[in-house]
């Protein structure tokens, strides 16, 4: 009776004196059963000849529309069904970018940064009640969604000398917050 020689894994008791004692899974060709620890010397060197042996049976075994399957699914986004709508993100994002330095509500004094009530469409540097910067007070444009968006990239770069020191290198994340604010933070 002949033996199976499809490739497979076997489990393998190892005894090597600076790791000690183990197992480990060796691909074989060799009949199903437990190896010893002499046996898997010798099978140690046919180990690279065996692992390319089962790629190949695997790509055999997949038919070109299994493939073609596997591929379409791969290209699907993970979960597009779950996604919040930008806003909602966008929400979120100020929260956790923003809203320890800023507020959006209209009564809200300064904290570390100018509340943010009123941005699009107001002057740069001229909230009530917050110390601007010389750069940033005769920086001489107004506020509006292609402004917010450089400032969030690097604030720094953007307005040189101005004290916020932000960095957002995510696309995503600054249009998400541009777009909230675009929404909520209107006079």
């Amino acid at each position: 009776m002949r033996h199976r020689t499809k490739p497979a894994f076997v489990l393998v008791q190892t005894s090597y004196p600076q790791h000690g004692m183990g197992l480990a899974l060796v691909p074989t060709t060799a009949p199903h059963r437990l190896v010893r620890c002499a046996d898997a010397q010798r099978l140690r060197p046919r180990f690279r000849e065996d692992f390319q042996t089962m790629r190949h049976a695997m790509h055999a075994r997949m038919s070109p529309h299994r493939w073609v399957m596997l591929l379409l699914l791969l290209s699907i986004p993970f979960s597009p069904f779950t996604r919040k709508s930008a806003a909602a993100d966008g929400e979120t994002l100020f929260r956790q970018q923003c809203g320890t330095c800023h507020s959006l509500k209209k009564d809200d004094g300064p904290r570390a940064g100018p509340p943010l009530y009123g941005v699009i469409g107001r002057k740069v540097g001229t909230a009530e009640g917050f110390d601007y910067s010389d750069a940033l007070r005769g920086a001489g444009f107004t506020w509006d969604a292609g402004h917010l968006e450089h400032w969030l990239s690097n604030s720094n770069q953007f307005v040189p000398g101005s004290y916020m020191n932000y960095r957002q290198d995510d696309d995503s994340v600054r249009k998400n917050i541009v777009q909230f604010l675009e929404t909520n933070a209107k006079r």
